[in-house]
């Protein structure tokens, strides 16, 4: 199959006249190859001039220009969102342990961006909320284990009751609730492992009663009346309070 393609001063060149001489062009010599890309002479000057350097073709950018990439920021920001909820977490009793590992991941991420040259503000800080979450969650939770350990233990309550007349009295000896009766004084201890709570109640129709309440050796409640009486206390604190 041979090439149909024009070819300068052959048939189908438009600088030809293809034996036409009032054909536009004819008679014009062909372009030169080597002016491709390249800008043409003034009139009467030798040779083309060459294209500036750095411009290419039409419809395509320069080499060399635009803006350089800015750092990344991915392991920045982990680091700063880690930071964030470290601090929050460690604010709320019982789940704020979790931010020791959240506080951990935040110092961790944050280390690594700033080795990786990432955003340096993002994770600085997420570094130092990461620190104050853990230092938060401290706080809190020694706290709630100092009150648990005040409050949650071994505790041995007595009661002392004093009538004039039988009577009924209901107490708690730590794990239910107990019915009783009795006449004249009476008196009695329990140990057990829990909160410290003591309540009894004297029901004396008629008649006069007393009662006390002594809560780890120490007095918090006592009462006295005809008909009922009842001594109670849930909190050491409480009473100490009043």
């Amino acid at each position: 199959m041979s090439d149909q393609s024009p070819r300068p001063g052959g048939a189908g060149d438009p600088y030809d006249g293809g034996g036409d001489p009032n054909r536009p062009g004819a008679g014009m010599p062909a372009p030169d190859p080597a002016w491709q890309g390249a800008y043409p002479p003034p009139k009467g000057q030798p040779g083309p001039y060459p294209a500036p350097a750095g411009y290419g073709p039409p419809g395509y950018a320069p080499p060399g220009y635009g803006y350089p990439p800015g750092p990344k920021k991915g392991l920045a920001l982990t680091a700063l969102i880690l930071g964030i909820a470290a601090v929050v977490i460690a604010l709320i009793p019982v789940i704020g342990v979790l931010s020791f590992i959240i506080g951990l991941l935040a110092l961790v991420f944050g280390i690594v961006a700033l080795v990786q040259r990432q955003r340096k503000a993002f994770a600085i800080t997420g570094m130092v909320l990461g620190l104050l979450g853990i230092i938060i969650a401290g706080v809190v939770t020694a706290f709630l284990a100092f009150f648990v350990a005040r409050t949650v233990g071994d505790h041995t309550v007595r009661y002392r009751v004093t009538t004039t007349q039988p009577a009924t009295i209901t107490y708690y000896d730590g794990h239910k609730t107990v019915d009783r009766q009795v006449n004249g004084s009476w008196e009695d201890e329990f140990s057990y492992t829990g909160l410290p709570i003591g309540a009894v109640t004297v029901e004396v129709p008629g008649g006069h009663a007393s009662c006390e309440v002594i809560l780890d050796g120490e007095p918090i409640s006592s009462n006295a009346g005809n008909g009922r009486v009842e001594c109670v206390t849930a909190d050491l604190d409480d009473q100490d309070r009043s």
